[in-house]
């Protein structure tokens, strides 16, 4: 797993959700509230809170009129946790930063607030977005977790970051459904 940390542009995450068929990165409000009440009686390197407005299609999105990213996926790995409410995604995407852009084609919009609770290695991302496919628009709940690229992190490896990423997931789930953390495992890769 370390070498994806080499990788230009890598973002390795872990989002809360639900499967029924399809990965869904939603979690219930309540669920949402809870998390970041705990998160923000935590000491943290910094928190930052952010409002953007992504124009997306496909793997392609434009952010605040000012940036474009491709996304390209490297691995995804959909995880079902047995007693919790959430199930996750795992992934490993590498994202570049494009000068141009044609037109997009039916768009999905989604205007977001962001609290990011940022520590050395990682952050979480706790996310309210306003998504509009087709003209309707739903409110979603986000809560994400990003292994960020460090000095620190490069030198780790593989078993260190499974690990890592393990106990860190363990610690948001922990917070809506307390468990026993010795029968808490996920397999991030296959």
């Amino acid at each position: 797993m370390n070498s994806y940390l080499f990788m230009p542009f890598v973002e390795i995450e872990v989002r809360l959700g639900t499967f029924d068929k399809k990965f869904d990165s939603c979690v219930d409000h309540i669920y949402f509230q809870k998390i970041i009440k705990v998160l923000e009686s935590y000491q943290w390197k910094d928190i930052e809170y952010t409002e953007t407005n992504e124009i997306i299609n496909e793997n392609i999105k434009k952010i605040n009129d000012t940036k474009i990213i491709m996304k390209e996926n490297v691995i995804t790995n959909t995880i079902q946790l047995k007693n919790s409410p959430f199930d996750i995604r795992f992934s490993v995407n590498q994202e570049f930063e494009l000068s141009t852009l044609s037109s997009f084609n039916n768009p999905v919009i989604r205007n977001k607030k962001r609290k990011s609770f940022i520590n050395e290695n990682f952050k979480y991302d706790l996310t309210e977005v306003d998504e509009t496919i087709n003209n309707i628009t739903k409110k979603k709940y986000e809560v994400e977790l990003e292994l960020l690229v460090t000095r620190e992190t490069l030198t780790w490896n593989s078993e260190y970051i499974h690990d890592y990423l393990e106990c860190k997931i363990y610690d948001l789930v922990n917070i809506v459904e307390p468990m026993e953390r010795e029968k808490f495992k996920v397999k991030l890769l296959k």
